[in-house]
């Protein structure tokens, strides 16, 4: 069975969000004392994401009667402005840096930049997906679970009688 896009990008994003969750988590080591907000809220966006994710990839399959498109979709249009508040944020933060090629922590910082952004645009992304398919269809189930209840079933072989 192959794995749906959204899952997919899900798998992506999870996989993501560890990376930055690293990546801010040494920013925020290398400032000690005085953490800038706009890390800690990216810190909290990369947790935040980690449980949206498994919302979307586990609710579906394992408890399908807490899921509800709706829903799911308010979480990843609050997710997509929640990345890019914080992905911007940091940027405003550090500017343009002028000598930034001999530290580290000012390198990580412009990664987790980067890496944000591309959260962000995956999260543009699959929202734009859901919204999509929420206005298409407006039953309860996520796309990729309708997907696999409309295949055909095969059909029983009558019990033969004793």
């Amino acid at each position: 069975m192959a794995l749906p896009i959204v899952s997919i990008a899900f798998i992506v994003l999870a996989a993501l969000a560890i990376l930055e969750l690293g990546l801010l988590a040494y920013v925020a080591d290398a400032f000690r004392s005085f953490t800038p907000s706009s890390v800690a809220f990216s810190i909290f966006n990369t947790i935040w994401t980690l449980l949206v994710a498994a919302y979307f990839l586990a609710t579906p399959r394992f408890a399908p009667q807490f899921f509800h498109k709706l829903v799911g979709l308010a979480l990843l249009a609050v997710s997509t402005i929640f990345w890019f508040a914080g992905a911007v944020a940091m940027a405003a933060y550090l500017g343009v840096p002028r000598s930034c090629s001999k530290f580290n922590a000012c390198r990580t910082f412009q990664a987790g930049i980067a890496f944000a952004f591309f959260i962000w645009a995956i999260f543009t992304g699959i929202t734009a997906l859901e919204a999509l398919d929420a206005v298409k269809n407006r039953s309860a189930a996520p796309a990729d679970v309708q997907l696999e209840a409309n295949k055909p079933q095969p059909s029983a072989a009558p019990y033969p009688a004793a």
